[in-house]
């Protein structure tokens, strides 16, 4: 599996824990800090950014796209590794009713994220476009293994956009659902589905 689509899959993963109550943490086990992001999760990351890196080394347009889907990507991630996945750790927990104080830390992540759910879904659309060329340019001198590393990046960020993948924790509330579909999205509660779809 491509690491852009590992991230994916866990990020669904641990949505999936909340929605079904799968899994959850043992009442001895400590709980998940804001800093105990899924080491899978990292070493995509890592891995993918190795990827757009040896890519920016390649002559002509492809190398240029890999260039500005780095720095992209780059930013994107410090954005996530600081405020979007962290609350999501406690997903396990929340699912299985075990809300606390400890958990408060993981409030002021999920108001950073409803308040920058504008950029946050722009930035899942500079990702597509800078990724579509990527891949269109890898398709262009029949480099099958960045067109594919491309394209799995581009259905990870539709999906995204799409808000699959967007769940922001509210300690003490359970949690709250924020689709990034731009600032117009009503978040009330009213407009919240009791169940989110993914």
């Amino acid at each position: 599996m491509q690491p852009i689509r590992a991230t994916l899959t866990t990020m669904l993963l641990l949505s999936t824990a909340l929605l079904g109550g799968a899994g959850g943490v043992a009442r001895a086990q400590a709980l998940p800090g804001p800093t105990d992001i899924p080491s899978s999760i990292l070493l995509s990351h890592n891995s993918d950014i190795d990827r757009l890196t040896q890519l920016t080394h390649r002559a002509g347009p492809l190398g240029v796209a890999a260039e500005k889907a780095l720095d992209l990507l780059k930013r994107h991630h410090r954005r996530e590794v600081e405020y979007i996945l962290p609350p999501l750790t406690l997903v396990p927990a929340l699912a299985s009713g075990k809300a606390s104080p400890e958990m408060r830390w993981a409030i002021d992540m999920s108001d950073k994220v409803k308040a920058n759910r504008e950029e946050i879904f722009q930035e899942h659309v500079a990702i597509t476009e800078v990724m579509t060329a990527l891949r269109v340019e890898a398709q262009k001198v029949d480099d099958l293994d960045a067109a594919e590393f491309a394209e799995d990046a581009v259905a990870v960020a539709e999906a995204l956009k799409s808000g699959a993948g967007v769940v922001v924790v509210r300690v003490g509330t359970g949690a709250s659902w924020y689709p990034t579909h731009g600032p117009e999205t009503d978040t009330s509660d009213e407009a919240r589905p009791s169940k989110p779809h993914l």
